[in-house]
C-alpha cells in the first residue's frame, strides 16, 4: 500500500504560491475591475499590437480552453477585439480604445504590486523564482 503524503508534492506548492500571488495582485487591480489573469492579456496585447489567440496560448502556457475562458468577458465588455485573421480559423486579437485606457488605468496598480511584491522576496528571491518558473515551464514543455 502506498502511503498519500502531499507535503512534498510541487505541484501543491506551485499552486499554492500561484494561488497567494494571484489574491495579492487581484487586491490591487480591483479599484479598477480587472483580474491578475485579465491585465496579463491586456499588457500582452498593449505590447505587441495585434495578435493570435495562438500566440497568447504560447505566451500563457495555456491551452486553447483556457485562453478562450479568459477573452470571453474581455471581448464581450469590449475590452478586446476580435476577428478574423487571413485563415478564418485563425482569431486576431487587440485591444480596443477603452481596452488601451483599461490597461493605462490599471499599470499603476500592477506597478505597485510588482515592486511591492519584489520587495518582499528581495532581489536575489525574485531572480531565482524567475529563472525557476522558466526553467520548469522550458522543461516541462519539451516533454508535451
Amino acid at each position: 500500500m502506498h502511503e498519500f503524503n502531499s507535503i512534498d508534492c510541487v505541484s501543491r506548492h506551485i499552486r499554492r504560491a500561484d494561488r497567494a500571488i494571484a489574491q495579492y495582485y487581484n487586491s490591487y487591480l480591483k479599484s479598477v475591475g480587472l483580474k491578475i489573469t485579465q491585465y496579463t492579456i491586456l499588457s500582452f496585447l498593449n505590447n505587441t499590437g495585434t495578435s493570435t489567440a495562438s500566440d497568447l496560448q504560447i505566451f500563457l502556457s495555456a491551452d486553447q480552453t483556457t485562453v478562450s475562458r479568459a477573452l470571453k468577458p474581455l471581448i464581450r465588455d469590449a475590452i478586446v477585439l476580435s476577428s478574423e485573421g487571413a485563415d478564418k480559423r485563425q482569431k486576431l486579437l487587440s485591444l480596443t480604445k477603452g481596452g488601451k485606457t483599461l490597461y493605462r488605468e490599471a499599470f499603476p496598480q500592477w506597478k505597485k504590486a510588482q515592486d511591492e511584491l519584489t520587495q518582499i522576496l528581495g532581489k536575489d528571491g525574485h531572480q531565482s523564482l524567475m529563472k525557476m518558473t522558466d526553467l520548469v515551464v522550458s522543461n516541462l514543455e519539451k516533454i508535451k
